[in-house]
């Protein structure tokens, strides 16, 4: 019955599905999910993605047997640079647990030194291991709403190998040497011990960095990193992100989380720095690793203030696709003429690659993956990686549509983002998501227009939306 409701014609069961449906008096397919439900076997929220997308939950028998090994492991710090001096801390969200990377900033006689710390994987999780080959066919860890899928097993994703405060770990630090101006003067990347000495949150670094002397200098510091980006041609088009809670009457809450806030900001520009600088590194030894890419955009629009959301939205549609090759090109979107990523190893897989290759050449060892191997690597992460954003797309519409049933007739501002033939695409302001609008009752409205509509139907299990305008247009 779940492989009938699943694939449908596709599914090897589909003929004695349909009989046993045909005997039970049923012609709906969609009476196969309700039945499901009611029997327990799945959820009223169950996310069908993760079967039809064959996405893995649990780990193999032999990825545990090696995490049980590697947690009971002695550390061995030598030939590490000693760092744990530094006074390095994290900046998160309030429910992160796999901590992969750290910041030190101190003063010198010329300037500030700023440390970014990524935990270093090289020697735990070998190359063609068991916990390995499982990274490699996840890709990355998913976050969806309510549900949380990592790369690798919570026991050193979140404990032995994250960033956890007072506890010894490797890392491979970036240490930047930066005038009082902000203008880089050195750097070096080094195979070091580091010690956590505070686990803080963007929001209470947004509420201290002011009066704090090392957070108001890293903030100096990620706004000089930023112009020059912006400089270099960036395109800054951040948005809050939509994310879901239940509070404590367990209703579900829809709520926008600032992407452009000074703490958000600090961390950004500081990982954009380790990404850009990694790349660098690797050019200028010809050491060969996955840069990422982008062209120019088909056209860059005015930044109309009044208007920011509906020119960001448009803004977005002119990107060009991003380009993952290993061969280096600008990255346009940046700023920067080179980019790679590798600063979320516990979350990536591709990071852990190029981590490995960065470890290598810090310790003058022979690399670890041939260009032609990345090459493989990446084309074959590239589906997985796919199928994982359509699945967070899906998940996200599907609780917006859930809240949005709560709501029928209750009345939202949009913006008309894409006139269609007999309907509009519109952007509901309060949630940043797009609907569809029926033209038939609208007045002819254009591109840009603010209106009212109304929430008539929202059904999440059969992807249903459907708005109607409510006869107001909004002023600018």
């Amino acid at each position: 019955m779940k492989n009938l409701f699943l694939f449908g014609k596709e599914s090897q069961d589909f003929t004695q599905g349909k009989e046993i449906l045909s005997r039970a008096g049923i012609k709906d397919t969609n009476h196969v999910r309700r039945l499901l439900v009611k029997l327990n076997v799945w959820s009223g929220d169950e996310n069908l993605d993760l079967y039809r997308l064959k996405i893995k939950t649990e780990f193999s028998k032999s990825a545990l047997k090696e995490v049980e090994a590697l947690t009971q492991k002695e550390f061995d710090p030598a030939g590490r640079e000693d760092l744990r001096d530094l006074s390095i801390f994290t900046i998160d969200g309030p429910l992160t647990r796999d901590f992969d990377d750290a910041l030190s900033l101190e003063q010198t006689n010329n300037g500030f030194r700023l440390g970014v710390h990524i935990v270093d994987l090289t020697t735990s999780i070998k190359a063609n291991g068991s916990l390995d080959k499982e990274a490699f066919h996840r890709a990355s860890s998913i976050y969806l709403p309510y549900h949380q899928i990592p790369m690798l097993p919570a026991d050193i994703s979140s404990f032995a190998l994250s960033l956890i405060k007072d506890q010894d770990r490797p890392a491979i630090s970036l240490l930047a040497d930066f005038d009082n101006a902000w203008n880089l003067k050195n750097y070096r990347f080094t195979s070091s011990l580091i010690r956590v000495k505070r686990q803080l949150t963007y929001d209470y670094v947004d509420t201290i960095y002011a009066d704090d002397p090392i957070f108001s200098a890293l903030y100096n510091l990620a706004e000089s990193l930023k112009q020059k980006r912006i400089l270099g041609g960036a395109l800054l088009i951040p948005l809050p992100e939509l994310y879901f809670e239940t509070d404590d009457d367990s209703n579900l809450q829809v709520k926008l989380t600032d992407q452009d806030s000074p703490a958000w900001n600090i961390v950004s520009e500081c990982m954009i720095l380790y990404n850009r600088l990694t790349a660098q590194f690797a050019s200028e030894a010809a050491l060969p690793i996955i840069y990422r890419a982008q062209e120019q955009p088909q056209e860059k629009l005015v930044v109309d203030e009044s208007g920011y959301i509906y020119y960001v939205f448009q803004q977005r549609r002119k990107l060009r696709p991003l380009i993952v090759d290993t061969i280096p090109h600008p990255h346009s979107g940046l700023g920067v003429e080179l980019y790679t990523n590798v600063t979320s190893p516990l979350r990536r897989y591709t990071d852990m690659v190029v981590q490995r290759q960065i470890h290598s050449a810090i310790l003058r060892k022979f690399p670890v993956y041939t260009e032609s191997r990345l090459k493989e690597i990446h084309m074959s992460t590239r589906q997985t990686l796919s199928n994982i954003a359509l699945m967070r797309r899906n998940r996200t519409r599907y609780w917006m549509l859930k809240y949005l049933s709560r709501y029928i007739d209750k009345s939202y501002d949009v913006i008309i983002f894409q006139k269609l033939r007999a309907k509009y695409l519109v952007i509901l302001t309060d949630f940043l998501f797009i609907a569809e609008l029926p033209a038939g009752n609208c007045p002819n409205l254009s591109p840009g227009d603010k209106v009212r509509v109304a929430i008539k139907k929202s059904n999440p299990w059969d992807d249903i939306l459907i708005t109607e305008y409510d006869g107001r247009q909004v002023d600018s």
